[in-house]
């Protein structure tokens, strides 16, 4: 078994101990209807009843099983939901619009290699979000709407087709939320925004071509995980004299085949 496989089955384990199934245990209590409207949206959009591993029932939500509900006020909401490969299934198609009508949803996983296109827009709607992974996609857009999920505790981005730069608004989420985006095609420059005041952060296996030298000399500034990357040039001497080089320099070697730092 290679790496990438035992990676992803660690974290698909973590995900199915984190976000067990609940189906509703009083069938008297309704589901809201904006959020019924939406996953059954979201169902035919990604080849529900032919690409899944499972067809639902869609008048019959205990056969919703990667939805997790909860009761709020007097009825069933979505707050949590999977949309993954499951053996021999693959949900195939785009992410539509409806996904930002589940406003309480607090757990989003999306997993597949047959996802495309771009996260909406409209992602800022999901206030409540604390956890959102997306792995094994070929999504290649990451609106800086992302930025706005002021409840957002973790965002893992694993193995997917992301490109360009990094949206400079994730700087904006709140300073203890992990940020992990490994394997994915971001490029450019690593922006400062994202690295004030911050712990966690892993850019491992990505195109960056540049992580400011100004992150090393203020240490307001965190020193990301970017291994793997395409960072080159020569170190600055003040670069190299300041305390903050010996402490994390292991987090930048090595880069990719053909680049790295010149150190003098």
């Amino acid at each position: 078994m290679n790496k990438k496989s035992i990676f992803l089955l660690s974290v698909i384990g973590l995900l199915s101990c984190s976000n067990k199934e609940k189906f509703p245990e009083n069938e008297a209590i309704p589901l809201n209807k904006q959020d019924s409207l939406a996953i059954v949206d979201i169902y035919n959009k990604t080849g529900g009843g032919t690409k899944w591993a499972y067809s639902w029932n869609l008048h019959d939500i205990k056969t919703w099983y990667t939805v997790t509900l909860r009761e709020i006020k007097g009825e069933y909401r979505v707050v949590g939901f999977q949309l993954a490969d499951i053996n021999p299934g693959r949900p195939s198609g785009y992410i539509p619009e409806s996904i930002c009508s589940l406003t309480e949803l607090e757990d989003l996983s999306i997993s597949s290699e047959k996802i495309y296109g771009k996260l909406p827009e409209n992602i800022s709607k999901l206030t409540k979000l604390r956890n959102l992974t997306i792995k094994t996609t070929n999504l290649t857009i990451l609106p800086p709407e992302v930025g706005e999920l002021q409840q957002l505790e973790k965002l893992y981005l694993f193995f997917n087709s992301f490109e360009g730069n990094l949206p400079k608004e994730l700087g904006n989420l709140p300073s203890n939320t992990k940020i992990w985006i490994q394997n994915n095609k971001f490029s450019g420059t690593v922006p400062l925004e994202i690295l004030k005041n911050r712990s966690d952060i892993i850019l491992d296996y990505n195109n960056f071509t540049e992580l400011p030298w100004e992150c090393w000399l203020n240490d307001e500034y965190t020193i990301p995980s970017i291994l793997y990357n395409r960072l080159s040039g020569t170190v600055p001497d003040e670069v190299l004299r300041c305390e903050r080089w010996n402490l994390f320099k292991d987090k930048i070697f090595p880069q990719q085949k053909g680049y790295g730092y010149i150190v003098k």
